[in-house]
């Protein structure tokens, strides 16, 4: 009997720590960054000379693109500028050869600079998980009133930044193509206060932030939340069979 005893409390203490070891429950957040008032002073030099290094160019347009803390630089509509070029729209990316004033080049302030204040761009998107508790019924209607979403109550970013790039398409020599980088901006943390109930978050935006640096170019930018849903895990199943406030609706 006492080995039958060490034999079952062995197998009890598996499955204990085979629980722990699964994958947790988690509320899956889509967590995108947008960016609008899209403003370029100068100077901006990094699509000049139609031929430069044995690579051809087509100066002094380029469509610009964004890596950020949401997400890679992509050929799309990430930071849209006002002049329509292959579907695109693009900014004057030589300034030096192709100088103010010129309202063929410039858009905005006598034909100076430029500007695009229309559109609000998504720069990124991304998933968050956050680990939270199961869901559990506290007043026995069968429907689970604590947990899951229900848990997330607010989302922050600490650190937002947005690196702009104009795109050059693939090319031959392999050095071709190479994006060019034109600045950095940085912003402010951004925090959303969210309403979510076990297993979903309804969507949620930030106030708009100015940006703390930037030296050629400007852009306000926020944080939305699209959206969030409740992810199940085996150990609330194992809950559900175990205890009855567990084995409830969300």
């Amino acid at each position: 009997m006492g080995k039958v005893r060490a034999l079952l409390g062995a197998m009890l203490l598996l499955l204990v720590c085979s629980f722990k070891n699964l994958p947790a429950q988690t509320c899956w957040l889509s967590v995108a960054g947008l960016n609008q008032n899209r403003f370029v002073w100068g100077p901006v030099n990094v699509e000049c000379g139609w031929e430069e290094y044995g690579c051809w160019h087509s100066p002094p347009f380029g469509n610009w693109g964004v890596t950020s803390n949401y997400g890679q630089k992509q050929d799309s509509a990430q930071f849209q500028g006002w002049k329509p070029k292959d579907s695109k729209m693009q900014w004057n990316s030589c300034t030096s050869g192709y100088p103010p004033p010129s309202c063929d080049y410039y858009n905005w302030n006598a034909c100076t600079q430029q500007r695009d204040w229309y559109t609000v761009n998504v720069h990124g998107t991304k998933g968050v998980t956050i680990q939270v508790t199961c869901p559990r019924d506290t007043n026995g209607d069968g429907q689970c009133d604590t947990g899951g979403c229900k848990d997330v109550y607010t989302y922050g970013e600490w650190t937002n930044w947005m690196t702009l790039y104009e795109l050059d398409p693939p090319g031959f020599p392999p050095w071709c193509g190479t994006d060019d980088l034109v600045e950095t901006l940085y912003f402010p943390t951004t925090y959303v206060y969210l309403t979510c109930n076990v297993g979903w978050c309804s969507a949620a935006q930030t106030a708009w932030q100015a940006p703390t640096s930037g030296w050629v170019t400007s852009a306000q930018m926020a944080m939305l939340v699209n959206y969030g849903f409740y992810q199940d895990s085996v150990n609330c199943e194992y809950l559900r069979f175990s205890n009855p406030q567990y084995n409830c609706v969300w």
